[in-house]
């Protein structure tokens, strides 16, 4: 089966927000881990056009996304990316 990761914030959520998005995978047999902030780069830096390094989007086919609004400069460059496709 897969291996899906489900980044989590280290503080200010819920944790039954993420107790679907676990379960359903889960019981089908793929391996559901979580992420935290403390085990990934830093959200405090916000990207730009001349840092692009310190933000973060993820393209999955046609599904993008990005952790938060500073990353907002990497997730408009992926989602012009996947347009061109």
């Amino acid at each position: 089966m897969k291996k899906i990761l489900l980044p989590l914030p280290t503080e200010g959520f819920d944790p039954t927000e993420v107790a679907i998005p676990w379960k359903v995978p889960a019981e089908v047999g793929h391996d559901v881990q979580f992420a935290t902030w403390s085990s990934g780069p830093s959200p405090n830096f916000r990207d730009s056009p001349e840092k692009l390094k310190h933000g973060f989007a993820l393209l999955d086919r046609n599904y993008l996304s990005a952790r938060w609004p500073g990353d907002a400069y990497n997730f408009a460059n992926a989602f012009d990316r996947m347009l061109q496709l």
